[in-house]
């Protein structure tokens, strides 16, 4: 087979499906204007550098379809049939007119044709397309084609360091936060003095020393040390040391890493996601604080620029999470759908983890993601055994 022929779709992930699991010699898109709008050059890029980057190269040529009449959508596929040789239609995509035409066309013509089913990962064949049914296999895609694919590209992963993916740092994350899940309001209202402390108080001498009041009244908020909380943080390893005296804290972390993991309470939830997403070995590829620069074709950086807390890979499904220490707004919610739908369309899978009660405290909250295909994980569900359940689940559903 060496031309495949592609009912240009807004969803991103069907355009490209069909091409790098068959490597046809060239893709022909057909764009329906009536549908897609006008011809967008930044996908239209993107469709390209991304079959560039594969082995073996497609090629990719777009038609523009600027008519709603069945007769003279009939005539320009007669036309591509008769100029390209040995022609297949994919069918995964498109939608409107230019679907109809097409495929009343290529039954009444026994046009080799076929569907990629998504809950079965299975090619369907609709006629002539056995052999390519037969060999056809789901192909992986990884968080960087993704975005290539809708003109995008990451261009910074953050503040995380490299230390921070080593799995003695990943299990120390987890022990603080199996020590938080022990008494999550005492030790919720620790880690916010921990967080007011470092970001108002600091010791010039070392970066890693802490002296500060251990009761401030700050912006109408009181903030309090718990010496038995932190005391806990000292048996972990994760204090060289903590001492009171004269109302006053001293405390000296064990290294930068693990002072930045812990007096963020963003940060830190994020790692704790991260590491237990990673120890599933369920996801083939996860990625933590991406910025991603959703028009790489015109070169504007950081004008579109887009934070991911935490992306998940599964085959073609990729799974957008946001981390929040608070119950997540309205704009939260808004904010995630869209660039889930961005970069990954309806087959995007979307979270978001909190460490407040949504489900009984913000009920209208929970509703709004339901309604949004937003799947809630707060702080029930987040001890480790809970989240792991929650990760294998979310990876078993088919796109």
């Amino acid at each position: 087979m060496k031309t495949l022929i592609e009912l240009y779709d807004n969803e991103a992930i069907e355009n490209i499906l069909a091409p790098i699991a068959i490597h046809p010699e060239r893709v022909i898109y057909l764009w329906d204007e009536s549908v897609n709008g006008m011809v967008d050059g930044n996908r239209e890029g993107g469709i390209r550098r991304f079959l560039n980057g594969q082995k073996p190269v497609s090629s990719a040529i777009f038609y523009e379809i600027e008519s709603a009449e069945l007769a003279d959508i009939r005539k320009e596929l007669e036309a591509i049939l008769g100029r390209y040789e040995d022609c297949v239609i994919d069918f995964t995509g498109g939608s409107g007119i230019l679907f109809f035409a097409v495929s009343m066309y290529a039954s009444e013509h026994h046009v080799p044709s076929f569907f990629i089913d998504f809950s079965s990962k299975k090619m369907v064949n609709l006629f002539g397309c056995e052999e390519l049914a037969r060999e056809f296999k789901m192909p992986p895609l990884t968080s960087k084609e993704l975005f290539r694919i809708t003109g995008g590209s990451v261009y910074r992963y953050g503040n995380f360091e490299d230390k921070w993916k080593e799995e003695t740092f990943q299990q120390e994350v987890k022990t603080v936060w199996e020590l938080y899940f022990q008494s999550p309001d005492l030790w919720n209202a620790q880690m916010e003095y921990i967080e007011y402390i470092d970001g108002h108080y600091g010791n010039p001498s070392s970066s890693l020393a802490i002296t500060a009041p251990c009761m401030i009244n700050a912006y109408k908020k009181m903030y309090r040390n718990n010496e038995t909380l932190l005391d806990e943080w000292r048996k972990i390893g994760i204090l060289q040391y903590t001492r009171t005296q004269q109302n006053m804290l001293h405390i000296l972390f064990k290294d930068e890493s693990i002072k930045r993991c812990v007096t963020n309470m963003k940060s830190s939830l994020l790692l704790y996601l991260y590491s237990t997403a990673c120890s599933a070995n369920v996801f083939d590829e996860v990625r933590i604080s991406l910025m991603v620069d959703s028009d790489e074709i015109s070169r504007q950086y950081h004008n579109a620029a887009s934070k991911i807390d935490l992306l998940l890979m599964k085959d073609i499904v990729p799974v957008f999470v946001k981390c929040t220490v608070n119950a997540p707004t309205r704009q939260d919610l808004e904010g995630l759908y869209m660039q889930a739908r961005k970069f990954g369309g309806r087959l995007s899978k979307m979270v978001i983890v909190t460490l407040k009660d949504v489900r009984y405290a913000h009920p209208a909250t929970a509703e709004s993601a339901r309604s949004l295909g937003i799947e809630i994980l707060d702080r029930f569900d987040l001890p480790q055994r809970n989240l792991l359940k929650q990760l294998c689940w979310i990876a078993s559903q088919n796109g």
